[in-house]
């Protein structure tokens, strides 16, 4: 028989106000499940105002939940020599975990000393080379700067001629220039005295004409 709205109700003021201990079973309610007075149950609650049908009705719901949950926890709990099995192992496979991680340590720092003598090597091979290919740049920086230095030189050498023999050709020219200036200075200076003593004669003959 169901049990109603009202008295499921009541039934829940009565386990709030604690009149009824119900709780889930553990592994020792396990063993003394088969010793849950039914009919004890009934009477208290009976006593509490509940109706002989329905505390029969309460009653076989709380049984036949007790009853399910014990099947369920016995499919869950394991014994305690399952359990200390499984400790056991686990101790075992930590063991062999522990082991195999210690292996790989090894070989993989045995891989990367390997890797780092390779790559020292390597390293060492690239400055050695890289040294040997600047000495080479500045032998030919300082033998190009030296070639250029005495080209240089040359083509300075070969200004500097150059120019004190243009130096001479313009001293020979200015010397021919002041000459001829001095030649011309002194026909200019003949002409204009021709020309003054001329102008004056004739002003003369003018004035005597006048007179």
């Amino acid at each position: 028989m169901l049990v109603g709205l009202k008295t499921v109700q009541r039934l829940h003021r009565g386990i709030l106000w604690g009149r009824y201990s119900i709780r889930p079973l553990n592994v020792a309610d396990q063993r003394s499940f088969h010793a849950f007075d039914t009919l004890k149950f009934v009477r208290g609650l009976e006593a509490a105002g509940w109706t002989p049908v329905e505390a029969n009705s309460i009653m076989r719901t709380v049984h036949d939940v007790f009853t399910k949950t014990n099947e369920r926890n016995a499919r869950q709990f394991v014994s305690r020599e399952q359990q200390e099995r499984a400790i056991y192992q686990q101790k075992v496979d930590f063991a062999h975990l522990r082991s195999d991680l210690q292996s790989i340590e090894r070989e993989e720092m045995t891989v990367l000393h390997t890797e780092l003598e390779r790559l020292s090597t390597d390293v060492e091979r690239l400055r050695t080379s890289f040294e040997d290919r600047i000495h080479t740049l500045l032998a030919d920086a300082r033998l190009k700067m030296l070639t250029e230095r005495i080209h240089n030189r040359d083509e300075a050498s070969a200004q500097d001629l150059e120019v004190r023999e243009v130096s001479a050709r313009v001293h020979t020219e200015a010397s021919h220039l002041r000459m001829q200036f001095a030649s011309l200075k002194s026909q200019t200076l003949q002409w204009l005295l021709g020309i003054i003593t001329g102008s004056g004669a004739l002003l003369l003959a003018y004035l005597r004409l006048l007179l």
